[in-house]
């Protein structure tokens, strides 16, 4: 609430703590040294109160391989203008990598250890008497449950992804499709310019926390009896609450094109803009290559 008085929002007032002996539960006898270290607490650097905690706010780099993508793919010409194609596969956890709760820019050069398994189809239109075609292709993939360590979420949390680090189960799904107008120069089938439409679906993950608890990053608690900090400070995850906008939608509309001087060299262009969507980023990207076949 803003208080409408500035000067009695400008007055603060800071005292001290007594048990019912009248002792002072801040084991403090001067009031002026009390003072002082109410006010420091709040010069303490938020970055050094994280680190403290093993919880590290920094960008990284790494370098290695991958996910293996491992799939199968067949494709049947029903007649010459139509061909309808199918796939499925597996995409197998073989990046060297290890998930962490302690830090939200860490990268990870796979998908977090996740066996992904996938099923998909599409189709290819020629257009009579033109030089357009139409393609589309659609595909499913379920996430395999894995063990991650993540940030602990309690009940009532208003940030999740700050917090001790512990262990859950993590699964979810995911579909994407596109359907795209391919234009062949009249003239000649050298240069090609591509108009499409991308799609792409993510289900909100499915969280199961190993432990109901997990420390509080405040500490644990006073203990009134020994009158020292030694009371086991527990917080109630709640996997709900850590699989809040995880789910993602996205549409995005793509431009390419590519010019082949010769049966060995291919020019190619793209650029793709996000139109819009939920819990995804507006970006632009582009990208041009060359292609050398020998």
């Amino acid at each position: 609430m803003k208080v409408k008085d500035q000067d009695t929002k400008a007055t603060l007032w800071l005292v001290g703590t007594y048990d019912t002996t009248g002792v002072s539960t801040d084991g403090f006898f001067s009031i002026d040294q009390l003072l002082l270290d109410k006010v420091n607490q709040y010069r303490e650097n938020i970055y050094e109160w994280f680190h403290d905690r093993n919880y590290i706010l920094k960008s990284e780099q790494e370098q290695g391989i991958g996910d293996t993508i491992i799939e199968s793919y067949i494709a049947c010409d029903l007649f010459k203008a139509f061909q309808i194609r199918f796939k499925g596969g597996l995409v197998a956890p073989t990046a060297r990598e290890k998930t962490t709760g302690k830090n939200p820019y860490a990268i990870c050069l796979g998908n977090r250890g996740h066996v992904e398994c996938f099923i998909g189809g599409g189709m290819t239109l020629l257009i009579p008497h033109s030089s357009l075609s139409i393609t589309t292709d659609a595909q499913y993939t379920t996430v395999l449950s894995a063990i991650e360590y993540i940030s602990a979420t309690s009940r009532g949390a208003r940030i999740k992804n700050m917090g001790p680090e512990t262990t859950a189960d993590v699964s979810w799904h995911s579909a994407q499709g596109n359907v795209w107008l391919h234009i062949t120069h009249p003239k000649t089938t050298n240069i090609t310019f591509s108009a499409g439409y991308d799609w792409y679906v993510k289900t909100d993950d499915v969280i199961i926390f190993q432990n109901q608890t997990a420390p509080s990053f405040l500490g644990k608690t006073f203990n009134t009896t020994s009158r020292v900090y030694d009371v086991e400070n527990l917080i109630i995850l709640n996997p709900e609450l850590a699989a809040a906008h995880t789910g993602a939608v996205q549409h995005s509309l793509c431009l390419s094109t590519s010019y082949t001087p010769s049966p060995y060299v291919t020019f190619s262009a793209q650029a793709g803009y996000v139109l819009g969507g939920r819990n995804t980023p507006q970006t632009i990207e582009c990208s041009i290559g060359c292609t050398v076949s020998l």
